[in-house]
């Protein structure tokens, strides 16, 4: 049986993991599909600035694996912008 260590261990030993394995590299943004950031980033102010939508849009209820080409969609709802949708989006 393996032997028991502390979580205080545990969490050194990912430490000491995680430091030798972290690596970086500067790619475009469109070679950055998969990466991850290197640093932490922040917004400059609060962005969104409110919880509503400054645009017109959809929103879709995708299940799984997407839809198919020449789907037809049921339209549910209207919600203007600037506005907060009511209703209910369901399956």
């Amino acid at each position: 049986m393996a032997e028991l260590i502390t979580l205080e261990q545990a969490r050194q030993r990912v430490r000491a993991a995680a430091d030798t394995l972290v690596e970086f590299a500067s790619v475009s943004l469109l070679d950055a599909v998969g990466h991850r950031l290197a640093e932490d980033h922040h917004a400059a102010g609060p962005w969104p600035a409110t919880d509503r939508a400054a645009m017109d849009g959809y929103a879709v209820r995708a299940g799984g694996g997407g839809l198919a080409e020449g789907t037809r969609l049921r339209v549910v709802g209207a919600c203007p912008a600037g506005q907060t949708f009511s209703g209910t989006v369901a399956d």
